[in-house]
């Protein structure tokens, strides 16, 4: 019978080319992926320091050309004389300042009409008028503008303007600042100059084409002066604080170099600007560019899947329907077969070496059923015969025994009791040995049968032989094989108790159930034998060479091929003590259909 869950080979062959191809599709991804991953990490990792190191040059060149274009200014005879010296009673006549104050205003802005510097405030202690470009430094010295340049060392500095709103100028601006190389009388001098966001960024981005990076300039505080960050504030602040950590136990550069920081992967480089207070940074978040990399290429390698496993798919339906399809024609003549059809058109044979070794077997199977059910037939014609053959010799038995009813039949007219009980006790045992045909009897007929034997033995050896049966109720019924009991009964009077030297002795039948085994002993008082000698009469050789035991080897084959090879007789003998012969067998109530 096919079990449920058996699945056909076609199916078979569908799934299996399925799973190869989806299986080596994945290996593939992997393998691709990862030589992918290792490649952009090193193309990536060239490409960031190319990068990071052409802006630094670029912002370098070009904050130096700011620094001379302030120095243009700053430097100037003319400012010099006007911001060193004591002015408050030159500049009593307001005629005198315009006329100054308008030629400086006319050299910032040549300065600023060539540069990028969208505007130019000058911050002093001098005590000059406060017009437009100047601003009197005490109306700034409560800003952080100040707080962070005044104590500055460096002269040329960068800073945020979003508190100098005293000299109009507001974001989206970012302020340098070149302090005033000489100092006259304590006058604290500043110049600052504004730079709009965009051009700064402009500039940083000029070498930034990839938008998994970022360059941005930070103060020595680590504020954001100018530059578009791709980063969140979290992100900015965690790298902003390993830049310091390197910095301050090494050098003022730090190479682009790979950087984990919470799981994440980036490249980062940092440079400080000579002669400023700006730090150069460079970030490029590589999680996020792998991420994005790997999630195209699962698409890409998704999307070939769709397109293929469909072609596959019929391919492999197709090449599974060539390999079936003979293995289809073979199960289905195995099936007519098992129904017991034998009368049917051999299967053709296939191109494939494995399915044409199968149909040959089944061919030449089928050929030699043939011959074996004609043998078969034969044989059961034999069977016939030798049945009938059967019949006619139970035609003697039972004869016999109806000669020996009607001899019963005159006894009890002539009175005679001792030939009366003599052919009752022969009839029985007749009868009991005949069984009506039946292969199997009750313990308890067996029973019957040897009591029958022993009272005719007895007739013959002056009731010199002693049955005792010991045999419950429930074992009385268990389904035996005819004829088992008799001929080990026989034994034991003829072999053991008539070859002792009164002739006399005792034969005990004992049956035990034990689980779903029973147990029969028959046990006599006889001259006994030596052991070896008793586990010979079992052996194979026994049938030809110990006629007189063969009664015993004929059992025990009987047992052995009736109920297994686990079920047969134990012989257990002494000298001049007797021998004792038990029968193994399974217990059961039942008729067996079995001929033994």
């Amino acid at each position: 019978m096919f079990h449920r869950k058996a699945k056909t080979l076609r199916k078979k062959i569908l799934t299996l080319n399925v799973c190869i191809i989806i299986g080596a599709f994945c290996l593939f991804t992997v393998i691709f992926l990862r030589i992918t991953y290792r490649r952009i990490h090193s193309e990536l990792l060239k490409s960031s320091s190319a990068s990071f190191q052409q802006t630094e040059t670029l912002l370098t060149e070009k904050m130096d050309s700011l620094r001379n274009e302030m120095d243009l200014i700053c430097l100037n005879t003319q400012v010099e004389d006007l911001l060193t010296a004591d002015n408050s009673r030159k500049y009593k006549d307001l005629l005198s300042w315009n006329i100054d104050a308008t030629e400086i205003k006319d050299k910032i802005n040549s300065v600023l009409y060539q540069s990028n510097i969208d505007g130019v405030t000058v911050i002093t202690q001098n005590p000059i008028a406060q017009a437009d470009p100047f601003c009197k430094l005490s109306s700034v010295q409560k800003t952080k503008w100040y707080n962070c340049v005044h104590p500055s060392n460096s002269s040329f500095i960068w800073t945020q303007v979003t508190d100098l709103d005293s000299t109009g100028k507001n974001d989206p601006h970012v302020c340098f600042t070149r302090k005033l190389p000489y100092v006259y009388q304590e006058y604290e001098t500043y110049f600052v100059g504004f730079l709009k966001k965009d051009y700064l960024e402009t500039l940083l981005n000029a070498n930034i084409t990839d938008a998994y990076a970022s360059c941005y300039a930070v103060d020595k505080k680590g504020t954001l002066l100018f530059g578009k960050n791709m980063e969140n504030e979290e992100e900015t602040g965690r790298i902003s604080g390993w830049i310091r950590t390197r910095q301050a136990k090494s050098d003022t550069l730090i190479p682009i170099q790979n950087v984990s920081l919470d799981g994440q992967d980036y490249f980062i480089g940092a440079q400080n600007i000579e002669n400023t207070n700006v730090t150069l940074i460079y970030t490029y978040s590589f999680s996020k560019k792998s991420s994005d990399i790997i999630r195209e290429n699962l698409l890409l390698m998704l999307s070939i899947i769709a397109v293929v496993l469909p072609l596959v798919f019929l391919f492999s339906f197709l090449t599974a329907g060539s390999i079936t399809k003979p293995l289809e024609t073979l199960k289905k003549s195995m099936i007519e077969a098992s129904r017991g059809n034998f009368d049917i058109a051999l299967p053709p044979l296939s191109s494939d070496v494995e399915v044409q070794t199968l149909t040959s077997c089944f061919r030449y199977m089928l050929t030699k059923i043939s011959i074996l059910l004609d043998k078969q037939y034969n044989y059961g014609k034999q069977i016939k015969d030798l049945e009938l053959k059967s019949l006619q010799a139970q035609i003697n038995p039972h004869f016999l025994y109806n000669t020996l009813d009607l001899i019963n039949w005159k006894a009890v007219k002539d009175g005679n009791k001792e030939i009366q009980n003599l052919v009752v006790a022969l009839s029985s045992y007749y009868r009991k040995g005949l069984s009506k045909g039946a292969n199997y009897v009750t313990l308890q007929s067996e029973i019957e049968h040897i009591t029958a034997f022993t009272y005719i033995e007895n007739m013959r050896f002056d009731n010199g032989i002693t049955l005792k049966i010991d045999v419950s109720d429930k074992c009385s019924s268990c389904k035996v094989p005819k004829l088992i009991l008799q001929p080990l009964v026989e034994n034991s009077i003829s072999h053991g108790i008539l070859e002792t030297d009164d002739t006399r002795g005792t034969v005990l039948v004992k049956a035990r159930r034990r689980g779903g085994t029973l147990y029969v002993a028959v046990v006599d008082n006889g001259i006994g034998m030596e052991q070896k000698t008793a586990d010979g009469l079992l052996r194979s050789d026994t049938r030809k060479s110990e006629r007189a035991h063969y009664g015993i080897w004929n059992i025990n084959e009987r047992l052995k091929l009736s109920f297994g090879p686990e079920y047969r007789l134990t012989l257990i003998s002494h000298i001049g003590r007797g021998t004792a012969v038990i029968l193994k067998m399974p217990f059961h109530t039942e008729e067996k259909n079995d001929n033994v």
